[in-house]
């Protein structure tokens, strides 16, 4: 006991705990969570390339159809006055 300006305190006991925040399963779950947005983030952009290599293809298409087209074009005109 302390003695305090008249007062008798008497300090308590402190218990630590050391018990984890976390159990098993959150870990496990929180893990598979994790892993599960993982997966789908990797499938979107797997997703996304492919699109975006398809749509190249179909510019490079039509730019290469576009140019064929002012060649004949050219040609007529070469041929026509």
């Amino acid at each position: 006991m302390v003695q305090v300006g008249g007062l008798h305190v008497s300090p308590g006991s402190v218990n630590i705990l050391s018990d984890s925040l976390l159990t098993l399963p959150a870990i496990v779950s929180i893990a598979a969570g994790g892993g599960l947005l993982l997966i789908i983030v990797i499938l979107v952009l797997i997703a996304y390339k492919r699109k975006s290599r398809e749509n190249d293809l179909t510019l490079k298409r039509l730019q290469m159809q576009m140019d064929n087209l002012e060649s004949r074009v050219a040609l007529e005109c070469k041929e026509g006055g």
